[in-house]
């Protein structure tokens, strides 16, 4: 599956990278997912966002019409 990953921070790329295990192929960028980036997910499976990225439903639309069919999200919790 063809994953691109949204936000990279350079603390996370690594274990991204040896949590995948190869089993997909990981394509990191720097910038956040928004309307001006959503056309960077054309020919992706799936994307991997952060909790800050922007994803409302119209930019929720464009992913599914750029063929994206899957979302991960990353983020952290804390009590």
């Amino acid at each position: 599956m063809k994953v691109l990953v949204y936000s990279t921070h350079g603390f996370e790329k690594d274990f991204l990278i040896k949590a995948n295990q190869s089993k997909h192929q990981l394509v990191f960028c720097k910038e956040k997912l928004s309307e001006n980036t959503v056309d960077l997910s054309k020919d992706f499976d799936a994307i991997a966002l952060f909790s800050s990225d922007n994803a409302n439903a119209k930019i929720i639309q464009e992913l599914k019409t750029n063929g994206v069919k899957y979302i991960s999200l990353r983020s952290v919790g804390y009590d």
